[in-house]
């Protein structure tokens, strides 16, 4: 008798550690950003993907910009004059201050949803730049980027009705899913998040200077992670299994 009890101890001691092992294996991190208020956000530095041609400018500069119809809004001006027909994409990411996540503490990240509003402001002279609304992570001082919005299968883009305003998107975006030279660790350090806008200027008379102005608004980020066990789950299950080897021997 006194084994039997012993034995379905055991049994609810094991069966209760791994209910609450398991039960939090998963959870949801959601970040929505409506205003870019200043000291909301960081811009970075004017990035390049490419080396520029020699005496080439380009420059990006971030502004916080309130407007009656959408509130406030992150604007960005990108500058470029290049000295050849070869114009250069670039971008400057915006850093949101107050959304960092660090997986070695919280749990390794499983995928990232993420979206932006762009709103195409001005561009001067029109020069039919081609413009990507882009996802940044910053992890150990890098910089990992990714395009929103592209035509595939797992991509949601939404037209707004409002003419130049569109809401990009990208679901089950992971590590490996990162372009350009180098990827994320979804499970090593700290990261930040932020957006952007890369453009391309495709301009066809090199020497000219060219503007184009660009709104973000309304970012949004959710991603599922999986989560540390807590200690007293830990204790609790090394309790069962220490209970279990004690009744085999």
């Amino acid at each position: 008798m006194k084994g039997n009890l012993l034995k379905t101890h055991t049994l609810f001691v094991l069966i209760l550690s791994i209910f609450f092992l398991t039960i939090k294996s998963y959870a949801v991190v959601v970040f929505q950003e409506d205003d870019f208020n200043e000291g909301t956000y960081t811009a970075d530095t004017t990035l390049l993907f490419y080396h520029p041609p020699v005496d080439s400018s380009y420059n990006v500069t971030t502004t916080s910009f309130n407007n009656d119809s959408f509130g406030k809004f992150a604007l960005q001006q990108f500058d470029a004059t290049p000295m050849s027909d070869d114009a250069l994409p670039f971008t400057q990411p915006i850093f949101i201050n107050s959304f960092t996540y660090d997986p070695q503490t919280k749990g390794p990240i499983d995928a990232i949803t993420a979206s932006i509003k762009v709103l195409k402001v001005i561009e001067n002279p029109p020069v039919n730049a081609l413009i990507k609304p882009r996802f940044f992570i910053k992890q150990d001082d890098k910089i990992y980027t990714k395009i929103l919005g592209l035509t595939t299968p797992n991509i949601e883009s939404t037209t707004f009705t409002r003419q130049n305003i569109k809401m990009e998107s990208m679901v089950g975006l992971t590590g490996v899913s990162f372009d350009e030279f180098s990827k994320p660790d979804f499970a090593g350090s700290e990261m930040q998040f932020g957006f952007g806008i890369s453009v391309d200027p495709k301009i066809d008379n090199p020497k000219l200077q060219t503007s184009l102005l660009v709104g973000l608004d309304e970012a949004f980020i959710r991603f599922e992670n999986a989560p540390i066990p807590e200690p007293a789950s830990i204790s609790l299950l090394a309790l069962g299994c220490l209970a279990f080897l004690k009744r085999t021997r």
